[in-house]
């Protein structure tokens, strides 16, 4: 059986909407964090934060990008905005030693809820930065979800759990 060690993502690229080369950035993912209550009583010794299955609390991703470009202000529009990062991630066969390139997609969909365009510094990048309230996001590796969420259309899976399957059938 191959297996592989994930090493780095050797690079990407970001599209928005579609287009080509958006830019050089750098991005921090969001954090999932579940919606929770705090349970007690007769019974109990104590406290249980309990999460509820499938509801997640605000997500926000941030792009750091290397320089301000003419596009920034088209990302910066008060509308939801679709982008895309797609990698090449290098890892090596650890049976073989060779080294595999696999895809890495992440997309992401949102609101921007704040831009800046960073500082003007001779010799220097601009440091521009753009932070997302995520409505929808997923993370593909070699063609395999790893994670997908989508609040509006209520979609919630995690490594091939669809999380909100029995509750749509329910409701619908």
């Amino acid at each position: 059986m191959d297996k592989r060690l994930r090493d780095r993502i050797i690079t990407f690229t970001a599209f928005l909407d579609g287009d080509k080369e958006y830019g050089l950035a750098k991005v921090t993912m969001p954090d999932f964090e579940y919606m929770t209550d705090t349970i007690n009583g007769g019974g109990l010794a104590g406290e249980l934060e309990v999460p509820a299955v499938g509801l997640l609390k605000s997500m926000k991703a941030t792009i750091e990008w290397r320089t301000i470009y003419e596009s920034s202000a088209k990302l910066a529009r008060q509308k939801s905005q679709h982008i895309e990062f797609r990698g090449a991630f290098q890892t090596e066969n650890s049976e073989t030693g060779d080294p595999e390139i696999i895809p890495v997609s992440l997309q992401m969909t949102g609101w921007v809820v704040k831009s800046t365009i960073g500082s003007m510094e001779n010799n220097k990048g601009t440091g521009a930065t753009t932070e997302i309230s995520l409505s929808a996001a997923k993370l593909e590796i070699d063609g395999v979800t790893q994670y997908e969420f989508d609040i509006m259309n209520t979609v919630f899976i995690v490594d091939g759990v669809d999380y909100w399957k029995d509750i749509r059938e329910i409701l619908n």
